[in-house]
């Protein structure tokens, strides 16, 4: 009987060669990119850190005109703190299942910055002028209430914190300075704003920032690395295996079987073809669910008595399918869940880095908690979402 055409053949549920080749590709590059990505930021964000240590002038260091970077205890010229960042949110309340919750959102933003001084380790008073831009690492620890449905959260930069402020070291007034010879005519150290940059004071250690954002991508990189290593050897093991390794044979003595099963949907057949192969010295048998028309054929080969040969790619340890192409296929259902898993992955990625972000990196601060518009409002505004 004349041989049947296997040029485009693929198994029940599985993709032709070429979109099986492209969605394993695309696939795994995803996957290869995104922990590629996630150890690149980790990098970065250590680096950062290791820079923000570094950039902090030691106790021993000379102060001198320029970029500064210092660290020291504040002092304030008056009662009031020497920064005050308000955020003014209002709340609204929701109800389900689980009863009650309220969502504060940020409706405005505010700062209050006046001079204040760095008392160094050295005994020098450095006088901060921070200008209405300045950024403020710490927590937002005050909460007053403005009325039903709003709340004011605050965080303030007050007396003996200990703060590192970056900025534009030059000299000027400054009534505390310790002025000696001709230093006195110069003026004292004045720590400014410097050109194009926002200052920043900080009342946790510089680097925490970096730290908390390294960890987390570090923890990523190797969860997608792990992904990888699963859709690779597990998911697409065979695909690889027989695009490696795999050559062409014939199979032959085939014999067509339908086998019926009950399923929730109802009572479903499956056609199988069982045949045989060569791998050297080895004889191969195998039994693989084919789609109908090859059941056919090699049914009515069986039936005029025709031994009908069948195109199979036998792969290393002996792996062997039914392959009409050199491409291999690859199962729908295994992209989907690469396809699935990655998307998943990605989205988790995505929560666990915002996670990391403090209310000082977000344009608007969101902060939702358990109970309703009358309940004391959470303190704790880090966990708030950005939008």
């Amino acid at each position: 009987m004349p041989p049947l055409d296997l040029s485009d053949y693929s198994a029940p549920g599985a993709m032709p060669g070429f979109p099986s080749l492209v969605a394993v590709v695309l696939t795994s590059l995803v996957l290869a990119g995104l922990a590629i990505y996630a150890r690149t930021m980790a990098r970065r964000q250590r680096y950062r850190a290791w820079v923000a240590e570094r950039t902090i002038a030691k106790p021993d260091d000379p102060l001198t005109v320029g970029y500064a970077v210092l660290s020291g205890t504040v002092e304030l010229e008056g009662e009031e703190p020497a920064i005050t960042v308000s955020i003014e949110q209002q709340g609204v309340e929701t109800k389900n299942k689980h009863g009650w919750s309220t969502t504060w959102s940020e409706t405005q933003r505010s700062v209050d910055a006046r001079p204040f001084y760095l008392a160094l380790a050295t005994g020098e008073r450095v006088r901060v002028e921070p200008d209405p831009d300045v950024m403020l690492v710490d927590d937002l620890d005050v909460v007053e209430r403005r009325g039903a449905d709003r709340i004011v959260r605050a965080a303030k930069l007050t007396a003996g914190e200990h703060a590192t402020v970056s900025g534009q070291l030059t000299r000027g007034f400054n009534p505390r300075a310790q002025h000696t010879g001709y230093r006195q005519a110069e003026g004292g150290f004045l720590l400014v704003p410097a050109p194009g940059e926002r200052m920043m004071v900080s009342a946790e250690p510089l680097a925490d920032r970096y730290v908390r954002r390294a960890t987390a991508h570090r923890t990523f990189s190797l969860v997608f690395a792990v992904a990888f290593a699963v859709a690779t050897g597990l998911l697409y093991g065979t695909f690889h295996l027989h695009a490696v390794t795999g050559r062409a044979a014939q199979g032959e003595r085939a014999t067509a079987s339908e086998h019926f099963y009950n399923t929730k949907n109802g009572r479903r057949v499956a056609y199988k073809v069982a045949y045989t192969a060569r791998d050297g010295d080895r004889t191969i048998h195998e039994d693989e669910e084919v789609t109908y028309p090859l059941y056919v054929y090699v049914r009515d080969a069986q039936t005029i008595g025709a031994e009908p040969r069948i195109p199979v790619s036998v792969a290393w340890g002996g792996n062997t399918r039914i392959a009409g192409s050199r491409t291999p296929t690859v199962a729908i259902w295994r992209v989907g869940v690469v396809v699935g898993g990655t998307f998943l992955l990605a989205f988790i990625y995505w929560l666990r880095i915002s996670s990391t972000l403090r209310w000082y990196d977000k344009p608007r601060v969101v902060h939702a908690q358990k109970g309703r518009l009358a309940d004391e409002p959470a303190l704790d505004a880090t966990l708030g979402g950005a939008e």
